[in-house]
C-alpha cells in the first residue's frame, strides 16, 4: 500500500494566526484563475503558485512559511526530503460535480503534504492503482496529511469555498 499520516494538531497558535490574517481573511491575498485542475478536465479553481513545477523559482514570499511547517512536520513525522517538487494554495468551489478528476501529481515518486487552511468541506479521496478508493480524509481546518504518490481527488465543496495548501516533495 502506501504510507499515510495525519496529524490535527501540529499548528502552533502562531501559524493559525498567520494563516487567518495572511490568507484566509486578506482581501488582497492574490489568487489567480486556472481553466483546469487535471489536464483538460474543465473545473475551474483558483491558486496561489508559491513554487512551480516548470521550474526552480520561488514565486511568493509566503513559500518559506509553508517550507517551514513542511520542514517541522518531516522532523516530527522522520520524514527525509531532498527537494519540493511545487508548492501551491489552491482555492476551489461549489461545482456542478462533488469529486474532481483522480490523478497523480507527478510520474516520478514524490510524497503529497496538505494543509488544510479553512473551516470548509470538500473531503480528499486517496486511490488505489486500480483507482479503487481506498481511503476518504475528512476536511478539518488546520489537519495535514501526508501521503505517498498515489491516484487521488479533490471534493468540492458544498457552500464555502475550499482553502488548501499543497507542498509535493520527494
Amino acid at each position: 500500500m502506501y504510507s499515510f499520516i495525519e496529524d490535527k494538531n501540529f499548528l502552533s497558535n502562531i501559524e493559525k494566526y498567520y494563516i487567518n490574517k495572511e490568507i484566509i481573511n486578506n482581501l488582497s491575498f492574490p489568487f489567480y484563475w486556472n481553466e483546469h485542475q487535471v489536464n483538460e478536465d474543465n473545473f475551474p479553481f483558483l491558486s496561489h503558485v508559491m513554487k512551480s513545477r516548470d521550474n526552480e523559482s520561488i514565486n511568493s514570499n509566503i513559500f518559506y512559511f509553508f517550507k517551514g511547517i513542511l520542514d517541522n512536520f518531516c522532523t516530527k513525522h522522520n520524514i527525509k526530503y531532498n527537494k519540493i517538487l511545487r508548492a501551491c494554495i489552491n482555492l476551489t468551489f461549489l461545482n456542478k460535480i462533488n469529486i474532481g478528476t483522480i490523478h497523480k501529481d507527478h510520474e516520478i515518486p514524490h510524497k503529497q503534504l496538505i494543509i488544510y487552511l479553512n473551516d470548509s468541506d470538500g473531503n480528499t479521496y486517496l486511490y488505489d492503482d486500480n483507482k479503487q478508493l481506498v481511503k476518504e480524509i475528512l476536511y478539518e481546518q488546520y489537519k495535514i496529511v501526508c501521503f505517498d504518490n498515489c491516484f487521488h481527488s479533490a471534493g468540492f465543496p458544498k457552500s464555502k469555498r475550499r482553502l488548501i495548501c499543497i507542498i509535493t516533495f520527494n
